[in-house]
């Protein structure tokens, strides 16, 4: 077994395997970083982690080799460093928030920003509201019992609230196909809506929510601004209409 040392740009005395594995590495960060970050339109964040993880690694095994061999030219590289990010910080300082606790003014700042470059930027993902879920939790536990069943519409899984509620989510396709019994143990039987489908991070037409709240809900017996939960009517006509 070898004794791996990830110092890619110091392969003296590297066994060939070890050398052609340093290469894979810096070819996987090269190509990652260079076609989702430079050439691709949208969709590159939820992709480029992993190359910007092994970029990570490789930059800084590399500073760490040469501050050990070379410790003058590293202090040189260091303080030339730290004056390009603090130059870069005054340059673009609207670009970055050294708060740890981010307000939502922040939050809807980056919202607003995640697709300047196509379907996808940064953050890869939409920030949603803490106090929401933790109402949908409150609720969840107060009212929900083990027995009820709760469904999502089409591909809206809402999945960020299904472990937070401890609760497994079906597919509305399910409640008609089994005659729109009550839950899956003889409980009740619940629609949730996300927040993909009202809001701010909708992604559907604005009179989608009104319209599934009127054609499928019995009573809303929950309502924030990420988050629906009603009870489901009986005797609904099975039309898969859950993608409209």
């Amino acid at each position: 077994m070898y004794d791996i040392d990830f110092s890619v740009f110091f392969l003296k005395n590297k066994s060939k395997n070890i050398k052609i594995l340093y290469v894979l590495l810096l070819v996987s960060f090269l190509s990652t970083v260079i076609w989702y970050i430079l050439f691709s339109s949208f969709g590159w964040t939820r992709h480029v982690w992993l190359g910007l993880i092994v970029g990570m690694m490789l930059i800084s095994i590399f500073l760490s080799k040469l501050w050990n061999y070379k410790k003058i030219l590293s202090s040189a590289f260091f303080v030339l460093l730290i004056f390009y990010l603090g130059y870069s910080f005054l340059l673009y300082k609207d670009k970055f928030e050294p708060r740890l606790n981010l307000n939502q003014e922040i939050i809807d700042k980056w919202d607003s920003n995640r697709y300047t470059r196509g379907l996808q930027g940064l953050p890869a993902n939409p920030i949603i509201s803490l106090d929401d879920q933790k109402e949908l939790m409150y609720f969840f536990n107060q009212n929900v019992k083990s027995e009820d069943g709760i469904y999502y519409l089409g591909w809206f899984l809402v999945a960020e609230a299904s472990p937070l509620v401890d609760k497994v989510f079906y597919s509305l396709d399910r409640y008609l196909e089994i005659g729109q019994a009550e839950g899956s143990d003889g409980g009740k039987s619940y629609l949730i809506i996300g927040p993909y489908q009202k809001g701010k991070y909708s992604l559907v037409a604005k009179d989608y929510y009104p319209k599934k709240v009127l054609q499928l809900c019995e009573d809303v017996v929950f309502e924030n601004s990420s988050y629906t939960l009603c009870t489901l009517k009986n005797n609904l006509v099975y039309e898969n209409r859950a993608y409209d």
